[in-house]
């Protein structure tokens, strides 16, 4: 928070600085000020060199495709909407008409501080999680070693406006609430509040990034363990919390499906095969995405490089699973999903990510590397505060590898490199 202060009172924004943060940010813009669903002139008046692809609408306008989901705008809305509102009310009392620029920077500056928000919520919501399932200590040093010590430590703060600082903490919340606050009772009792929460939360974590329905995994199957025991129970009010669940997922999908339809006349447009990304699941870049390291500052780092803590994290995740029954599904679910997505990072054409602080995508699974980093410390120590053996020198490496990360100022920083596999 105290960064991002800085950055707000200090800072001239770009804005957004780099393509991603373009991509994600710019449909709450359009929704605001144009009152629309089309990025296009947003884009145009960016002169975005990232944006270049149309799409001919069947209704004779050219679009311009944004590959990137509604969900990011969708999470910051309420701030920058706020931001947005206040500016609206101060320039009719003044009788004064603020300029697009000092539009864009103050909803800039908004979603930046949304981001923040989001951050310090997500980062509470996975001590309260690592906490329930271990100890006080251990889910204190866990937390903050999965935030320091891997890329989430720059995207909750410096790119803020890309999609991964936001991400990790809706799926960090929707942790704490299907781990800690929906039980077997809940459930039985109805619980319909929880439910459409639960929904409406899984959605947009879907929206924020498509991928995270491989980090929803390992939730899913623990919530489904509660509805069925809760099934036994009570049939009726187990069935309405699921269906509660249900019609709280609609809200996001139905905006990104409306979004679609609108501008490409299908819900089922796919702005990244028409940006000519796609997948190779033949032959993906396994061991590059887990160990590639050619320099700092390159593109494409891998995340055990990059973020050594997730050889720990993982390390309490196989200890958990062995040693603790009533965490062995979690535990195990958890590693299939951090499998499932270095595999589907790998199988990508754009498997690098280009311009990152580290290994990008590592920030997405937070939730993960905090409990596995908990396990460890809880199942192999009697004494929490020796972790800080390993701890406090793999987040100092991971720090300075996000911190050489930095591009120089005179480097081009849409370029992606495509690095041949080992």
């Amino acid at each position: 928070m105290l960064a991002t202060g800085l950055r707000i009172a200090f800072e001239t924004p770009a804005i957004p600085q780099l393509t991603d943060e373009t991509g994600y940010f710019v449909w709450q813009w359009s929704w605001m000020v144009d009152r629309d669903v089309d990025p296009t002139n947003q884009f145009a008046a960016r002169e975005s060199g990232y944006f270049p692809q149309f799409f001919d609408h069947p209704d004779g306008r050219s679009v311009r495709v944004n590959k990137y989901s509604t969900g990011m705008s969708l999470a910051i809305v309420p701030v920058t909407g706020l931001a947005y509102a206040g500016s609206q009310f101060y320039q009719w009392i003044e009788g004064a008409k603020a300029t697009d620029l000092e539009t864009l920077q103050l909803l800039t500056r908004a979603g930046w501080f949304a981001n923040a928000l989001w951050s310090i919520i997500g980062l509470v919501a996975c001590y309260r999680v690592a906490r329930y399932l271990t100890s006080p200590a251990a889910a204190a040093i866990a937390t903050f070693a999965a935030w320091a010590g891997t890329s989430a430590f720059a995207y909750t703060w410096k790119l803020s406006l890309y999609s991964h600082g936001v991400g990790m903490s809706v799926l960090a919340i929707i942790a704490y609430v299907a781990i800690v606050k929906i039980g077997v009772r809940t459930i039985a009792r109805g619980g319909i509040a929880w439910g459409v929460g639960l929904g409406f939360l899984a959605s947009l974590a879907l929206m924020i990034r498509p991928t995270n329905a491989i980090l929803l995994l390992p939730l899913a199957l623990f919530m489904l363990r509660k509805v069925w025991i809760a099934w036994q129970l009570r049939h009726g009010a187990t069935a309405g919390f699921a269906l509660a669940t249900v019609i709280g997922m609609f809200p996001p999908i139905a905006l990104e499906g409306y979004t679609r339809w609108s501008n490409y006349g299908s819900v089922f447009f796919n702005g990244y095969a028409h940006n000519g990304e796609s997948f190779d699941f033949r032959s993906p870049h396994v061991w590059n995405v887990l160990t590639y390291l050619e320099k700092l500052n390159s593109f494409g780092l891998g995340v055990w490089s990059a973020h050594p803590m997730t050889l720990v994290a993982i390390g309490g995740l196989l200890v958990a699973a062995y040693r603790s029954k009533p965490h062995r599904l979690l535990s195990a679910a958890m590693l299939l999903s951090l499998g499932l997505t270095v595999y589907i990072y790998g199988a990508w054409s754009c498997w690098n990510l280009g311009f990152s602080y580290g290994a990008r995508w590592a920030s997405d699974l937070l939730v993960i590397w905090t409990l596995g980093i908990a396990w460890l410390i809880h199942y192999t120590s009697n004494k929490p505060r020796r972790a800080a053996i390993y701890v406090v020198p793999l987040v100092v490496w991971s720090l300075g590898v996000c911190w050489t990360s930095m591009l120089p100022p005179d480097a081009p920083a849409q370029q992606i490199v495509t690095v041949p596999q080992e």
